[in-house]
């Protein structure tokens, strides 16, 4: 079991790093360009967009009528400057870079031309979307912004394999000191368990044994055999 959960935390901690590791490199390109992914189909758009230290991801369920994007995957590389211009709204009213807003809006044919009315939310001030009446025959399309800085998730991802990479250090230090992993109990007169924690050692050192006097005397007695 506990082999089982150091796995568990080697692996949690390279993904940590691999997170920590992007975010950083997201974080610098970011002042030069404005990168984006996206995924459209019929009934709406799926995008996540960095740049200028953060990180954006957006929903929109409904489509402009206008909109004539293709469905499927595609990937767009901009200047950040059209991005920042473009998140601005998104992140008034957020907290350290963090936000999360929706922005409602509809469209209706009036005398061949498409008008609409839009109104957008700072649900971490609202709570919840404000109310937004949509005419009857329009078409609606609700986007759903989460701004999230590349500073806040490389603190969040960097901590793990910090406190990995010491536990690691710990009991390699201990097991060269024929320590007990758990608790640190010397264990050269018992190194199969830990009689302070009961931790059974999963690693044998046949130097412990031979390192003990008491160990080391009845080695020689059980080479010298009978008299």
């Amino acid at each position: 079991m506990q082999r089982i959960k150091r796995h568990l935390i080697a692996a949690a901690a390279v993904v940590s790093v691999v997170l920590c590791v992007a975010a950083v490199a997201l974080w610098v390109r970011g002042y030069w360009r404005t990168d984006s992914i996206s995924r459209a189909t019929l009934d709406g758009e799926s995008r996540v967009r960095w740049a200028a230290g953060r990180i954006q991801f957006t929903r929109t369920q409904g489509r402009h009528p206008l909109d004539e994007t293709p469905s499927g995957w595609s990937y767009e590389s901009a200047d950040p400057a059209v991005f920042v211009a473009l998140a601005s709204r998104q992140d008034a009213g957020g907290v350290a870079g963090f936000n999360v807003a929706v922005d409602d809006s509809y469209w209706e044919q009036s005398d061949g031309e498409w008008i609409g009315d839009s109104r957008g939310t700072n649900l971490l001030r609202a709570g919840s979307p404000s109310p937004f009446v949509v005419p009857q025959g329009a078409i609606r399309v609700r986007t759903t912004y989460v701004v999230v800085p590349l500073w806040m998730l490389a603190a969040i991802t960097a901590p793990l394999p910090v406190v990995w990479m010491l536990i690691a250090l710990r009991t390699r230090r201990r097991r060269l000191r024929h320590q007990c992993r758990a608790c640190g109990y010397d264990l050269r007169a018992t190194p199969d368990r830990c009689p302070e924690c009961g931790t059974v050692q999963e690693e044998r050192h046949p130097s412990v044994a031979s390192s003990h006097p008491r160990s080391a005397m009845s080695n020689h007695c059980a080479d010298a055999g009978p008299m």
